[in-house]
């Protein structure tokens, strides 16, 4: 029996001759050794392995929540993933913004041409504002390079000009194609504006994204000091410089071949 009058439990044994021990015991009764040393840390680890074993069955109730939790909030998050795989292409917004241009600018020409019979500047006007604004405000345009760029406007301004010169054609009973070699290189002149002017918008939508780091990446490298840092922050400016100096010769492009002629 233990000192509190109970029976000793199975495992509490000594620890010379592994023979059953009370609890209160200073020497073993079997072996005749003193007990009263290492008596007190074999208790002493009993209550540790007890609670190891209490904190081991909170863990795995903790674990059983926490997979119920998962479980419930998998419906919750499925429309998100969804919604993540049927987000739209990359280049389908850059599509959808020069069919945009495209429809404004032959719009603009029906209306102010066929409907109202405006002035030609006016129409010079529209087609260089448009395509720009289009260009411009177009999520996901800036993220095209520069040469891809260069071709969807020169595409744009073609594909406008003919489509403006085949509504002429179908209104007045004109041929499509210009007679002339004056009307040629007018209408070649037309879509070259509509095209530079698609650029340039596209160019500003670049400038206009760029982030604040790499504005100030060649000032911030610079005043570092170190070689390779410094050719970094060169590359960095010449980089924005060349953008900028594209963007406003594009812009200055478009005005002149659109109103060149005009002013003639």
């Amino acid at each position: 029996m233990s000192a509190d009058g109970g029976i000793p439990p199975p495992d509490l044994s000594c620890p010379f001759c592994a023979e059953p021990i009370r609890a209160g015991a200073v020497v073993c009764r079997h072996c005749r050794r003193d007990i009263s040393i290492p008596l007190p840390l074999m208790l002493a680890q009993r209550e540790q392995k007890a609670e190891i074993e209490r904190l081991r069955e909170q863990v795995t109730e903790l674990s059983a929540a926490l997979a119920l939790v998962g479980t419930a909030a998998a419906p919750a998050e499925a429309p998100a993933a969804a919604a993540r795989r049927r987000e739209m292409p990359s280049w389908l917004a850059p599509l959808f913004g020069w069919c945009l241009a495209l429809a404004l600018v032959v719009g603009a020409h029906w209306l102010l041409v066929i409907r109202t019979d405006a002035a030609v500047i006016v129409l010079r006007a529209a087609c260089i504002l448009l395509p720009f604004a289009v260009a411009a405000g177009t999520p996901g345009l800036w993220r095209v390079p520069s040469a891809p760029l260069a071709v969807a406007g020169l595409a744009l301004g073609l594909v406008a000009v003919g489509l403006m010169s085949w509504v002429v054609s179908v209104h007045d009973d004109t041929p499509i194609v210009p007679t002339t070699r004056r009307d040629l290189f007018e209408a070649l002149e037309f879509a070259l504006s509509i095209g530079l002017s698609f650029f340039a918008g596209g160019l500003a939508a670049k400038a206009l994204r760029r982030e604040p780091e790499d504005r100030s990446l060649a000032v911030a490298r610079a005043l570092r000091g170190t070689s390779v840092e410094q050719v970094a922050a060169r590359s960095t400016a010449l980089k924005t410089l060349t953008e900028n100096a594209t963007l406003l010769a594009a812009s200055a492009g478009a005005l002149a071949t659109g109103f060149r002629r005009l002013l003639e």
